[in-house]
């Protein structure tokens, strides 16, 4: 063989790239107010923040709680449970704003690629453990 010849050898290589992701399943919230999501995965330290749904898209905060970096199974999340609606929305938000403080929607934008944030929606049924009056603003005992 001369110099410069050779033979070619082609081969393929699959590198998967971790990503974060956000896992909820179909629940029922006590008036604990714990929402409970199946698995998540970030990259960096990130919000899990449930919202309400606001005609079929994220609406209002309910509640949030901070991850550092890693994966995570059952992850509770304390909601104000008086407010929810029948489907609720699971969406990754940065702490990018304020370190350890929740400035959506000033700052800590939604997480996600290409203007797609990474949430999960879900049904939720409320369990009612007292009879209650319920106001958007206060909750009174009868």
């Amino acid at each position: 063989m001369e110099p410069g010849e050779g033979t070619a050898t082609e081969f393929a290589v699959e590198v998967t790239l971790p990503r974060p992701s956000v896992e909820v399943d179909d629940q029922e919230i006590g008036t604990d107010g714990l929402v409970t999501v199946r698995s998540v995965e970030v990259l960096a330290p990130t919000w899990v923040v449930i919202h309400a749904d606001e005609d079929g898209s994220a609406g209002n905060v309910l509640g949030q709680v901070l991850l550092e970096t890693g994966e995570y199974e059952d992850v509770t999340v304390p909601i104000r449970w008086y407010l929810g609606t029948p489907q609720l929305h699971a969406v990754l938000h940065e702490d990018s704003g304020e370190a350890d403080f929740l400035d959506y929607p000033a700052a800590d934008p939604p997480a996600g690629e290409n203007g797609t944030a990474v949430a999960a929606t879900f049904a939720a049924a409320y369990r009612r453990n007292c009879s209650c009056m319920i106001s958007r603003f206060w909750m009174v005992q009868s």
